[in-house]
């Protein structure tokens, strides 16, 4: 125990020598080149990259930007669109079925018998029902409209269910032309804006009010409001009072459902709403809106939608996938004898409704 105590004495002398005072500062300045300055400098080289990787999202956040500016500019200078919205002859277009005279017996469109009109043959009505109900700021919005997704969330806030969307009349457009009617996928959404902003880059919104108005279904086997308005009121399009116009309007949300008698209550309720949205509007004052609430609706169906006879009805079901394609990929022309099909020759195109 002696002999180990004189050794520790002996350690801690040698400790506070100056030779060993030189040894550890030494140490130390080596510990401190090997150890902290490589760390430091690592970490000033990480401060530099992040600045350097900043700088470069900037650039390509700034170059980005100026392309889609660029791309948008050049769209609206040359009315150019990646989406083309159909004339009115695209849209009457379809396949001719003759009878066994070779006459022509009626015209089998894609979706179901339509007749497009011109926008000046729309009662005016009908068109500020539609943007009533639909699309306030229609005439103001560059496709999408986040203060009518605001309102909407509002109002549907409000009522505790949801009464009103917040899509724009462009939007409904693209996806009555694009997208089926089940699809409610996020992508779906996404596009469906892509395609709204791009639409209104280089087409006027009267052109594109009118493709809506005779695209959007009705119910009855209407399509478009010409037919519409035939279905219903036996009457054209441009000849619908204040009150038949938001009747149909009212039918837009739900046409399979409200455009049934049994739930004309439903529609009519909805065309209260329609009016109150034109008044909203600034379209029509508050006494116009009270009195075609109480305005009795005179029902008056015209001719069916299908007007072809029955055993062409079936024709047109059982060669439904055919005539959704393109009219140059259908592979005959059918000429009925009686109540058979014969076929030959080729479909032609028809401009000209039956």
């Amino acid at each position: 125990m002696e002999l180990e105590s004189k050794l520790i004495q002996q350690a801690k002398d040698l400790k506070n020598t100056p030779v060993a005072q030189r040894i550890k500062n030494q140490a130390l300045s080596r510990w401190e080149q090997v150890s902290f300055m490589p760390r430091k400098s690592r970490k000033a080289r990480s401060a530099g990259a992040q600045r350097a990787d900043k700088g470069k999202l900037t650039k390509l956040l700034a170059v980005t930007l100026s392309a889609s500016l660029a791309i948008v500019w050049l769209k609206t200078v040359t009315h150019s669109s990646f989406i083309k919205l159909p004339t009115l002859k695209e849209q009457k277009a379809g396949v001719e079925v003759y009878d066994i005279d070779d006459k022509l017996v009626t015209v089998v469109q894609k979706d179901g018998e339509r007749e497009p009109i011109g926008l000046d043959k729309i009662s005016p009505f009908m068109r500020q029902a539609v943007i009533g109900i639909e699309d306030h700021n229609f005439y103001h919005h560059p496709g999408i409209d986040p203060l009518g997704i605001t309102r909407a969330m509002y109002k549907n806030a409000m009522a505790r269910q949801w009464i009103e969307g917040g899509s724009t009349i462009t939007q409904q457009l693209m996806k009555t032309m694009y997208f089926g009617h089940d699809d409610r996928t996020a992508r779906r959404k996404i596009l469906e804006i892509f395609m709204a902003l791009d639409i209104e880059t280089c087409y006027s919104k009267d052109k594109i009010l009118e493709t809506y108005l005779n695209e959007v279904y009705y119910g009855r086997g209407a399509y478009g409001i010409e037919r519409a308005s035939q279905t219903y009121f036996n009457k054209p399009a441009s000849k619908l009072t204040l009150s038949e116009s938001a009747f149909l309007a009212a039918l837009i949300k739900a046409p399979s459902d409200l455009g049934q008698e049994a739930h004309f209550k439903r529609a009519q309720k909805r065309q209260k709403e329609v009016l109150d949205g034109m008044t909203e509007c600034g379209f029509i004052t508050k006494d116009q809106a009270s009195k075609a609430k109480t305005a009795k609706l005179a029902f008056k169906p015209g001719p069916h939608a299908l007007r072809h006879p029955y055993n062409i009805h079936v024709f047109a079901l059982e060669n439904k996938r055919s005539v959704r394609t393109n009219s140059s990929r259908v592979p005959s022309r059918s000429i009925l004898a009686g109540t058979e099909i014969v076929r030959m020759g080729k479909f032609c195109d028809s401009t000209t409704p039956a």
